[in-house]
């Protein structure tokens, strides 16, 4: 099913459809007296739906973006400990890179899937430098392939996906 685009015009101005309501009917007599319900004195014209035009350039970055997001706030597994790489996990380890650093011999109980993991301050401090190393990675990994998409030679979603993307 189309539906067809319309201007509505009442005594307040000319409106978007989609500014009144999204869920109107489809045909004009229908959406006219629902509008009428709504508006007081609305009349319909039908304008002529007009795609947005997307530059394909855009699409592939926008793609890459989120390819980029996932990856980097997927988690990463470093000496097998799963740590968050999202906002809320890179926080922790941050912090406790940071009392790591400030007290050496402070022990470390990390939580991991199926429960805790025993850590040192050494560990602690050599899983932050491998998070923030994987993450620098995966910056630098979307910059080739912005560019890459920039320069032509990446013109799919099927090249950003098969880019050696990092993986730890």
């Amino acid at each position: 099913m189309s539906l067809t685009p319309y201007t509505v015009t009442c005594t307040s101005g000319t409106v978007g459809l989609s500014q009144v309501d999204s869920t109107i009917a489809t045909t004009t007599e229908a959406a006219q007296a629902y509008l009428r319900s709504v508006l007081g004195d609305a009349t319909l014209t039908a304008v002529p739906y007009v795609p947005p035009v997307i530059d394909p350039k855009v699409a592939l970055a926008v793609y890459a973006s989120a390819k980029w997001s996932a990856l980097s706030n997927g988690g990463l597994t470093v000496n097998g400990v799963l740590v968050g790489t999202d906002d809320a996990g890179k926080a922790l380890l941050n912090g406790a890179v940071l009392l790591a650093m400030q007290a050496p011999t402070q022990a470390f109980s990390w939580s991991v899937p199926g429960g805790k993991v025993a850590l040192t301050a050494t560990q602690v401090i050599a899983i932050g430098v491998a998070v923030g190393q994987f993450i620098q990675r995966s910056f630098v990994a979307l910059q080739t392939v912005e560019a890459e998409i920039n320069d032509g030679t990446i013109t799919t979603t099927a090249a950003i996906d098969a880019y050696a993307w990092p993986t730890s």
